[in-house]
């Protein structure tokens, strides 16, 4: 048997005080009268009853005592400890992030976790069922309901420890759901505790104390423990200098101690960065760098310290090279746009001359920017976008049939005409254009959801467009270049580069800059960029391990970045990398933080009891208590 509230048997010194008031009762007074004859009669009836009066008045004192007791007893909440008989239903929520992988002892956080898994399944009652589930990044199911012990010790060890950054609400309001169904059921959460507070007040008083679950028992393996971890690790271009970079690093001191830290910075072996740190207790340093050249291959930052938990004291970033831009251009052929695409430097153009839907969208998704010259524009998916024709459909511009033999009128105040002159351009044949929906009256200045500006055009209709909304990007020509005098003129190429330029600036390729660091939070996704003709990649993890992902439309996903490190991939011929890190303070904060909640908490146990209620039947007792003795009130009165 326990106590949910063994403060409340406090309310057990109740029974002294009654029996004490029952010693101290007024005593009998001796009155002196003349004669007692007329009390010898009343004397004599008073004995016949006088073994039942006692009785009544030594049954009241008892049930006075016992109604004390169950009063004390209903407060206290106590339920009595028993095997569950028949289904039983258990959830154990095993924490997974980066923290449980600190020193504890002679051993580690999860594998104290482990073995308290172990334990729970071992006591497994017969009949009883489990189920195992992680809490990392996302909340992961490890098997289904389980009654054989086997199956589960099994699914055990295929779990290990991450460098994920925890999400211990999402994973109990999964227990929460998957248990809302069951009546006797329970959930342990096994964890450090090593997560932040708000996050939990937030959330998990209703997942720890649902009614929806008998208990949730949580089995605390964290302690305190001194930890140096670096929270931030960054290269990037320098601000208005195309050959200049930046190293930013912050590593922080989350112990009790002051520590003298030694911090490292290389690149492909080469260092960047050697200083020694000095973090008072709970701070933290940022150290900026500053260097030249043109950087590639594998960066690495290092803290040399022995703490509790060695995968924060690394971080990695990749340089990638300077692929140039990709351009795919469906077209069936024009000397004047092709001529002047293959002057642009470091830009690779694929010709494909013909246009479906399907090859438009892959396309767009592994190209930097697609051009359309000659065919009609289908729907646009997301990416930047050269057209000449017709206008896109879904971004709010219509065509209305055409007009032939204009002139250019006027410019507008983009910067992608801002100095060109369009003065000599004549058009043969434009396609007259205007708001979707508004039968050509509607003029093209402000769209539902769509940001249109007006780049050069004629009396008659715009003649070149840019639309904007929160996936695409396009500049729009309303006619063939080779139907007017403008690849004749200057202002052609000069408008061409512009656009192309505000399009696909030169460095805006999967790095996201020149030389771009390529980086991920461990338990993130990573969208891996592939030539169009690839069907599957091959993703190295940082330990060696080989995964096979297939590949569509230019791209393939990798969702198992649970390590931090470096992971190779292999697409075709290409080669690339990208870096995961564990650059999160909350992990690194080793503390426990997380509050215990006194009614659910159980520590170290392995127990597989099943709780029942006993507070329901002391309330009953103490009711029924309170009736007899009403009843013996009378009673007394009668014999009186």
């Amino acid at each position: 048997m326990e106590f949910l509230t063994p403060w409340s048997l406090l309310a057990l010194l109740a029974i002294p005080c009654i029996v004490l008031l029952h010693v101290v009762r007024p005593a009998r007074k001796t009155v002196r009268i003349a004669s007692n004859a007329l009390w010898r009669e009343v004397l004599h009836e008073r004995r016949s009853r006088l073994g039942w009066a006692r009785l009544i008045k030594n049954i009241s004192l008892i049930i006075l005592l016992l109604f004390a007791l169950m009063s004390a007893l209903a407060l206290a909440e106590p339920q009595w400890l028993t095997r569950t008989v028949g289904r039983y239903d258990a959830v154990v929520v095993i924490d997974v992030s980066a923290s449980m992988a600190a020193r504890s002892g002679t051993t580690t956080r999860f594998a104290r976790a482990i073995a308290e898994a172990r334990a729970l399944i071992a006591s497994l009652p017969a009949g009883g069922r489990m189920l195992l589930m992680t809490s990392g990044a996302v909340a992961t199911l490890r098997s289904s309901f389980e009654s054989d012990a086997e199956r589960l010790y099994q699914a055990l060890d295929n779990i290990v420890a991450t460098d994920e950054t925890g999400r211990p609400v999402a994973a109990l309001e999964l227990a929460r759901t998957l248990l809302s169904e069951r009546e006797r059921s329970r959930v342990y959460f096994i964890t450090d505790r090593a997560f932040d507070v708000p996050e939990v007040n937030a959330h998990a008083t209703s997942a720890l104390g649902s009614p929806a679950l008998s208990q949730v028992q949580l089995i605390d393996v964290g302690s305190d423990a001194a930890n140096v971890a670096i929270t931030r690790f960054d290269l990037r271009a320098q601000i208005g200098s195309a050959e200049r970079y930046q190293v930013f690093l912050t590593v922080a001191n989350f112990g009790p101690e002051p520590v003298r830290v030694p911090v490292a910075v290389t690149l492909d072996n080469v260092a960047l960065i050697e200083r020694v740190l000095t973090l008072a207790p709970g701070a933290n340093e940022r150290v900026i760098a500053t260097f030249a050249g043109n950087p590639e291959g594998y960066a690495k930052a290092s803290v040399e310290v022995d703490d509790a938990l060695a995968s924060d004291n690394y971080a990695y970033a990749v340089m990638e090279r300077e692929r140039g831009r990709l351009v795919a251009l469906f077209s069936r052929g024009n000397v004047y746009l092709q001529s002047l695409l293959g002057a642009f430097p470091n830009t690779v153009v694929t010709r494909i001359q013909t246009l479906d839907q399907v090859a438009f969208a892959t396309h767009a998704q592994w190209n930097d920017l697609v051009i359309v010259d000659g065919f009609d524009t289908p729907p646009l998916p997301a990416g930047r976008f050269l057209l000449f024709g017709s206008p896109p459909p879904g971004m709010g511009v219509e065509a209305h049939g055409t007009t032939g033999q204009v002139t250019v009128s006027g410019t507008g105040h983009s910067a992608l005409v801002r100095g060109i002159d369009f003065s000599g351009v004549s058009v043969d044949r434009a396609v007259k254009v205007a708001s979707a929906g508004q039968g050509g009256q509607a003029p093209i200045d402000a769209l539902p959801g769509v940001s249109v500006q007006r780049l050069f055009w004629s009396d008659e209709t715009p003649l070149a467009l840019s639309l904007i909304d929160s996936h695409r990007r396009a500049v729009w020509l309303g006619f063939d270049p080779r139907e007017s005098s403008f690849p004749l003129q200057a202002a052609y190429p000069l408008f061409i580069a512009n656009a192309i330029e505000w399009l696909a600036p030169q460095h805006a390729g999967a790095g996201a800059g020149p030389a771009g660091v390529t980086q991920i939070a461990a338990g993130t996704r990573y969208v891996i960029r592939v030539p169009p003709e690839v069907t599957h990649v091959a993703v190295t993890a940082p330990g060696g391990g080989v995964r096979r992902l297939a590949a569509a439309r230019g791209k393939a996903v990798a969702e198992d970045t649970s390590k931090a490190g470096i992971y190779r991939v292999s697409a075709g011929a290409e080669r690339s990398a990208f870096a995961v890190n564990l650059t999160s303070s909350v992990e690194s904060d080793l503390a426990p933080r997380a509050p215990l909640h006194s009614s659910t908490t159980r520590q170290n146990s392995g127990s597989a009891q099943h709780g029942i209620a006993l507070w329901p039947m002391c309330v009953i007792a103490a009711i029924v208590l309170l009736l007899a003795e009403w009843f013996l009130v009378g009673a007394r009165q009668l014999y009186a």
